[in-house]
């Protein structure tokens, strides 16, 4: 059992240290929280198609995510991006 014990805060030290390297001052607890969509979440809610999705992501517009094969835009990211991209009309 206490082997477990090091092994589990091992791994929790070194996602530490990967989410500060990567990330700054995001931790691994408030990372779990944030809410992560896929692509096709993306797409529908920006109303573009996948290919528009891929054009931005390639020109580095949309922060992205990779988990395995899978690629996620966290909630805040493109609340930035829309922010980015809002155009007033007067």
């Amino acid at each position: 059992m206490e082997f477990e014990k090091i092994i589990a805060e091992s791994v929790e030290k070194a996602m530490e240290n990967v989410f500060k390297k990567y990330f700054g001052n995001l931790t691994v607890a408030s990372a779990s929280k944030e809410e992560y969509l896929d692509i096709k979440q993306v797409c529908e809610e920006l109303k573009i198609s996948k290919k528009t999705y891929a054009k931005y992501r390639k020109q580095g517009r949309i922060a992205y995510i990779h988990r395995g094969r899978k690629i996620y835009v966290s909630r805040t990211d493109l609340d930035a991006f829309q922010e980015r991209n809002r155009i007033n009309i007067k």
